[in-house]
């Protein structure tokens, strides 16, 4: 039997589940720049090599990262319009790197050491941290900068600038785009690898629902697609195989399915269907579209496969331990590629124009850490 959870269902409760959308997404038209320790300005990389590449902070996917050397780094984050925000945040992942941070905002373009930025957090050390966070309530600003003096290496993750807009504000807009575009077949997959962008349907702001989950609060589960990779969904310890259904909005063709979650080791299945088992203690007898193991308690998982039809995601987990604490989800993503169109984008020439920089195809990037590995 399962349950549906409703999205809706205590909406404006921050306790339940982040209500506040990420603006620093690529397909909301948010920029990145880094300035590396040699004092090298990277603007839009476009470049697939992993200490080069910055674009995969403002993807969709919090499974990717970026490596900090020892040195100081700095990140401006560039939203399309002046916005008011009410908190920053990212993840040191596996609290590995040490050191400390600031934050600044602006609303006019700043050289980076420029003394007219605003600091919001300044010396603020994040060692043996792994989740940060800075208010920024009742600030209205397009500019926040980012800026680490790392004293040991690590990668960064999961960069978010949270907004008085919601996650139901994009899905209202999300589901007037899809009802109007259905007929057109607005949503298709574009053969041509310049026009395809990547997007995540396995999100509150793309109308997917939480429909099961094995144990745990029910009512607490839209923490796992509610955009925020610091809000948690607890199972319970008792549970052997913790386990999870997301439906998409419709039917969608996915390439990839990635999650954040407590670090444990352990081993994550991930199955696609268009219609449901009738009884999902049973997967065994169904085949994983992939697997990934964990051995090394990474918390994070993605894996890639040939592209797939999907209403529903569901992921499995097997602790590598009999007896192990409960296990968390804090964030679940199942991508497609879709048109520029699909997000209201202008379109190549122009894109080209605001970028300042050429169009490169997009590619799907893979965790640097995790291995993905087929079944």
């Amino acid at each position: 039997m399962f349950v549906a959870v409703s999205l809706m269902a205590k909406a404006q409760d921050a306790d339940d589940w982040n209500h506040f959308k990420n603006l620093a997404r690529m397909n909301l038209k948010a920029r990145i720049e880094y300035v590396s320790p040699l004092m090298r300005m990277e603007a839009l990389v476009t470049s697939t090599k992993e200490d080069q590449n910055v674009i995969p902070l403002i993807l969709d996917d919090n499974t990717v990262s970026f490596p900090l050397a020892k040195g100081k780094h700095t990140f401006v984050i560039d939203l399309p319009t002046a916005t008011e925000l009410n908190r920053f945040a990212f993840i040191n992942e596996n609290a590995a790197a040490s050191g400390e941070f600031e934050v600044a905002v602006s609303n006019y373009r700043l050289p980076p050491n420029d003394g007219r930025w605003r600091t919001i957090e300044s010396s603020r050390s994040f060692t043996g941290k792994r989740f940060i966070n800075v208010s920024l309530a009742g600030l209205e600003t397009k500019y926040i900068q980012l800026t680490v003096q790392a004293k040991t290496r690590g990668r960064i993750a999961a960069l978010a600038v949270y907004g008085n807009l919601t996650v139901i504000d994009f899905s209202e807009r999300y589901g007037k785009m899809v009802s109007a575009t259905q007929s057109s077949n607005y949503m298709r997959v574009s053969n041509k690898p310049e026009e395809r962008y990547n997007f995540n349907f396995a999100n509150a702001y793309s109308l997917a629902k939480v429909i099961y989950a094995s144990s745990g609060r029910i009512a607490l589960a839209p923490r796992m697609i509610d955009d925020d990779a610091q809000t948690n969904f607890h199972f319970a310890s008792s549970d052997p195989n913790p386990t999870v259904v997301v439906e998409l909005s419709q039917n969608q063709r996915i390439y990839r399915v990635s999650a954040c979650y407590k670090t444990e080791p352990g081993r994550m299945e991930v199955y696609l269907f268009n219609k449901l088992p009738d009884d999902l203690t049973k997967l065994s007898s169904y085949a994983a579209i992939a697997s990934s193991e964990d051995h090394l308690g990474e918390g994070k998982t993605a894996v890639n496969f040939a592209p797939q039809n999907a209403r529903y995601i569901v992921l499995r987990w097997t602790p590598d331990r009999l007896a192990h604490e409960s296990f968390e989800i804090s964030d679940i993503g199942a991508f497609g590629l879709v048109p520029p169109s699909a997000f209201d984008r202008p379109t190549e020439n122009s894109i080209a124009q605001y970028s300042g920089l050429p169009i490169a195809p997009f590619i799907p990037i893979d965790p640097p850490t995790v291995v993905p590995t087929s079944p």
